[in-house]
């Protein structure tokens, strides 16, 4: 929602302007392209080949990121867990690596890229200075936004689309009428046209 992007060669300070081609809030992601014409801006700039392998308990990440005189910094960290989580929005939740190690956070540094092995592992989303976390957007989240933003339309990732509570409580169970032994969760909630809804879900099943 910016009122003014732009692209900027870190050893130059060169910059072109740049527009949003597809965002997605809920991934926390979006894809610029040039508003004009790139005419020899991008020449010698090597694209990073995005991560195909997951990585293992133990391996090293490279965070990068500049310097204000466009030096780059590296940090490096070591991967940890892969699990679900919410990257912005509330309700949404998506695959993310944790990784360990401390980040040299540069002033003006904002999302960084996580890399591996040559290869963009992922875009680093948080970092927990005190406990020495980062929390990593993973490579097979922006394969599949770019993937679906290659046709030039972006439909985005599929949602569920439910709030819901186990049936744990036994209180909940008797009010529910659930035989013994009988588990699942009761629908609190169904956001409109998610797949829980065209699905004929409602709240209370």
């Amino acid at each position: 929602d910016a009122s003014y992007l732009e692209f900027e060669v870190a050893s130059s300070g060169k910059k072109l302007t740049a527009k949003v081609a597809n965002v997605d809030y809920e991934a926390n992601l979006a894809l610029l392209i040039p508003k004009e014409d790139p005419e020899d801006f991008f020449d010698g700039l090597v694209p990073f080949p995005i991560s195909v392998t997951p990585p293992k308990n133990g391996d090293r990440f490279e965070v990068w990121q500049f310097e204000a005189n466009g030096t780059p910094v590296t940090s490096s960290i070591t991967y940890d867990t892969a699990r679900l989580g919410r990257y912005f929005l509330d309700g949404s939740y998506f695959l993310q690596f944790d990784a360990n190690g401390a980040v040299n956070y540069r002033e003006g540094s904002f999302t960084l890229p996580v890399i591996q092995n040559g290869h963009l592992a992922g875009m680093l989303l948080s970092y927990d200075s005190d406990d020495q976390v980062a929390t990593i957007l993973p490579f097979p989240i922006i394969r599949a936004f770019l993937d679906d933003a290659a046709d030039g339309t972006y439909a985005g990732f599929p949602s569920f689309g439910i709030k819901f509570s186990p049936t744990l409580d036994e209180q909940l169970r008797t009010y529910l009428k659930l035989p013994e032994g009988n588990g699942g969760v009761m629908v609190t909630g169904v956001m409109p046209e998610t797949s829980a809804a065209l699905a004929g879900l409602k709240e209370g099943d």
